[in-house]
């Protein structure tokens, strides 16, 4: 198992982190740019900071891994070999959450939501619902980045193997913006 600082020297030497000012999604400003793919990008960190995740869920005994397309499929892979648990993917549809073609979850299940990025729009109560709609339950949820404002709205323990350096503003409230700092390009062609 991988400590914080053995985790941040992980993603510092994957070039995870890019400073700056960047626009996201045109509403939202940060002084930092995360690019996860950087590091899912190989297997063997990807194993490594997923085993590093499963370890507060093993006791838990999940029987799900529900993560999304995009990058938060990758790392809810590797949490599932991590913790023997399935994987499921979810997709999003009229407004709501369904689960893929050919996934399922059973009544009496046990879930860990699993994202790349978790952020203050990360739609966890979605994939909740999902969840519970089948009768299964949330057990927890793992991200590799949090971003997300705190106090934690959910009831489910939440594992995070890193904190972003920067926050996440709205534009109007962007005090880089405030000082005239240009807009930097991102190193990636996503910006997350």
């Amino acid at each position: 198992m991988l400590t914080r600082s053995q985790v941040r020297a992980i993603l510092d030497k994957t070039e995870v982190f890019q400073d700056g000012h960047f626009s996201v999604d045109d509403h939202w400003h940060t002084g930092q740019a995360t690019h996860v793919m950087r590091v899912l990008q190989h297997p063997e960190y990807a194993s490594s900071l997923a085993a590093t995740l499963g370890a507060a869920y093993r006791t838990l005994r999940p029987n799900v891994v529900l993560a999304a397309p995009g990058p938060g499929c990758l790392l809810g892979l590797e949490l599932a070999r991590a913790v023997r648990a399935r994987l499921v993917l979810a997709s999003p549809r009229d407004g709501g959450w369904v689960l893929a073609p050919g996934q399922t979850i059973q009544a009496g299940e046990r879930a860990v939501l699993c994202e790349a990025m978790l952020t203050d729009r990360t739609d966890l109560a979605g994939w909740a619902k999902l969840v519970e709609s089948v009768g299964a339950q949330v057990t927890g949820v793992g991200v590799m980045m949090d971003r997300s404002t705190p106090p934690w709205p959910h009831t489910w323990p939440l594992e995070w193997l890193a904190r972003a350096d920067a926050p996440l503003v709205p534009a109007d409230e962007c005090e880089q913006c405030r000082m005239g700092a240009p807009i930097t390009p991102a190193r990636d062609s996503v910006l997350l």
